[in-house]
């Protein structure tokens, strides 16, 4: 079995008081989706998409998802143009200093797993 070592880009945000109607407008907004097309073509990462929370309590009002093909794509992030372009449009409208940001890959593509304690 050849493992891919896709890595997830999991970004957790609170929406500022005022914008969550101006960032679900945004998020199906042709502007969003051009944006969203050019980071995935410059970094050659896919855009998963946004989850609002609905239940189950937690931190943040929402998590973007966006899935790399391996660790080496951090390489192209500082330059990227295009993934600046989406980060500026998106910290308008999100607490951006309450923000967290984790990286996952599939346990079943991992070579080793400890569990934090």
């Amino acid at each position: 079995m050849k493992l891919r070592m896709v890595v997830y880009w999991v970004v957790r945000y609170n929406v500022l008081p005022g914008k969550g109607n101006s960032w679900i407008d945004f998020l199906k907004s042709d502007e969003a989706k051009r944006l969203i097309e050019n980071v995935e073509k410059e970094l050659g990462i896919k855009y998963i998409g946004d989850f609002g929370s609905v239940a189950g309590g937690g931190n943040f009002d929402f998590e973007e998802w966006w899935e790399l093909p391996n660790f080496a794509t951090f390489d192209k992030w500082r330059d990227s143009k295009a993934l600046h372009e989406w980060v500026d449009k998106v910290y308008q409208m999100v607490d951006t200093p309450g923000g967290k940001i984790q990286l996952y890959e599939p346990l079943t593509e991992a070579r080793q797993y400890e569990p934090r304690n």
